[in-house]
């Protein structure tokens, strides 16, 4: 194997023709086409192939040869084990396929390869999730737009109730999300918890991403299990270039989650002077804020801010 990872072919032929055993593994139950592979001398996996070696071997981890090929990128090895008859669909332990290596790593070319080969673009991971998820989450834009074009669902939810739009917002890849809004995903579904892709942006501080869905019409005030809406997540985060840009859309701003706070509450909470002077110049239930166990005058720890809400609210 030391001899194949070296790209060695007159070494590796030597030892062949000495009798070493060409099917060989190692402790994960890798073998020495795999490790070949791995190396992406196409050369050298030509004359192992020639020599006997197991297109069809695979690992501990159920990983196949075509599986290692995508996760190192190399398109030529992977157009020749196809060519030879490797089968394109097989899962892994974890439910991967190639595709959704491939798709995961960003490997665009070999994605629209096996793409027109029919690999199956809706398989399914023990995660629950797609190709088109996997690259959704990773940035992956090329990668979404050809599974995409091979019929792959936008809308379609992993285990945690999360879409290739929730997975795209909270990470921050704003041409992922422009792909997947211009080809109908719903940006209204929710995950078990109940948020949607304008609470992940609005959480995460992705100002551009918060805009181009409040400019698809997401429900601004969409609120998760726990009564959190975008306004409150954006103030919890202290984004306050966010908090305006859902004022200006109307958000509202006197809602209340599950535990009594408003969007105020959590500039307060976290003792953000700027954002507070912001919000107290717009029309807040003032009363509101002063009722029970969540009086805003005993939020904050900070004398800075106490003091400020003593002489603005009182």
């Amino acid at each position: 194997m030391i001899a194949v990872k070296r790209k060695d072919l007159k070494t590796t032929n030597l030892l062949i023709e000495k009798g070493a055993d060409i099917n060989a593994t190692d402790e994960e139950g890798d073998s020495v086409l795999t490790w070949a592979i791995n190396s992406g001398d196409l050369n050298v996996v030509k004359d192992l192939i020639k020599r006997g070696c197991d297109i069809f071997h695979k690992n501990h981890h159920q990983s196949t040869t075509l599986m290692k090929a995508c996760k190192s990128g190399f398109i030529d090895i992977v157009k020749e084990l196809v060519t030879l008859g490797v089968l394109i669909n097989e899962e892994d332990n974890y439910g991967r396929t190639a595709l959704s290596i491939a798709a995961k790593l960003g490997f665009y070319e070999i994605v629209e390869f096996l793409c027109s080969k029919e690999a199956t673009v809706e398989n399914i991971d023990e995660e629950g999730r797609t190709a088109l998820m996997w690259a959704s989450r990773e940035g992956f834009y090329k990668v979404v737009e050809i599974l995409i074009k091979y019929k792959s669902d936008c809308n379609l939810k992993d285990k945690s109730g999360q879409t290739s739009l929730m997975l795209a917002a909270k990470n921050g890849h704003y041409e992922v999300v422009k792909i997947l809004l211009a080809n109908d995903a719903k940006h209204q579904l929710r995950n078990w918890y109940g948020s949607t892709a304008l609470n992940y942006a609005a959480r995460e501080g992705f100002y551009n991403i918060v805009k181009e869905l409040v400019e698809n019409d997401a429900d601004i005030n969409s609120s998760d299990l726990e009564g959190r809406t975008p306004l409150m997540l954006a103030c919890k985060g202290g984004f306050i270039d966010i908090v305006k840009l859902l004022v200006s859309r109307n958000a509202e701003l006197n809602l209340m989650n599950k535990y009594g706070f408003t969007c105020f509450h959590y500039a307060v909470r976290h003792n953000n002077l700027e954002l507070i002077k912001y919000l107290i110049q717009l029309d807040l239930d003032i009363e509101l804020l002063k009722k029970g166990e969540k009086n805003i005058f005993n939020v904050s720890d900070n004398d800075e801010i106490k003091s400020f809400l003593k002489v603005n609210l009182q």
